[in-house]
């Protein structure tokens, strides 16, 4: 049941969305700073034999820079800083987020999105498809996707990114026919 969607970037794996959201919680980075901050986090995930935890991080904020997520910048004193750039709000928020509300206990109603993006606003599709499944939606038929708690937020801000939002419907449901194999994805 369950639709895997292809990540767009998939060079941003644990270390890049460390970096991402951390930027995102604090704003203008010093390059400096982040270099202690961020790699102890990283260090059990970092091969070994490859590289140490300042060459991913150095390897992944270049990776997150070259992709127009992050922005480097430089002060008067020349120190170098990182930000977000507008792409990269949406993916920290998005890659900060996901699954995040799954903590939650759940209150016995479906999250529903149905949509019909026309063919024109392909990306659009593409995007919204991505957006979804990485925050933890599941889908159910190509345009039909369920989550089990409240992200009323979450789906104002992708029809308002995209300006989808006369392509999409949400619906909270109190009944889905054969909802088990949604339970048990859901481990609800």
């Amino acid at each position: 049941m369950k639709q895997k969607v292809k990540d767009k970037n998939p060079r941003i794996a644990l270390i890049g969305k460390t970096i991402l959201v951390s930027v995102a919680v604090v704003g203008i980075v010093s390059v400096a700073v982040l270099f202690p901050g961020v790699a102890h986090i990283i260090a059990p995930f970092v091969r070994k034999k490859k590289y140490s935890p300042k060459q991913a991080i150095e390897r992944n904020l270049e990776s997150l820079i070259r992709s127009g997520l992050l922005k480097k910048t430089f002060d008067s004193n020349g120190d170098a800083h990182v930000e977000l750039t507008k792409k990269g709000k949406w993916e920290a928020f998005i890659r900060g987020n996901s699954r995040d509300t799954l903590k939650q206990k759940w209150d016995g109603m479906w999250r529903m999105v149905i949509f019909d993006v026309p063919l024109s606003k392909n990306t659009l599709r593409r995007e919204l498809r991505r957006a979804m499944s990485l925050y933890g939606f599941v889908m159910i038929q190509k345009s039909v996707w369920a989550y089990p708690h409240a992200c009323d937020d979450f789906i104002e801000l992708i029809k308002s990114h995209l300006g989808i939002a006369n392509d999409v419907l949400y619906m909270k449901v109190l009944y889905l026919e054969n909802d088990a194999s949604l339970r048990k994805e859901f481990k609800i």
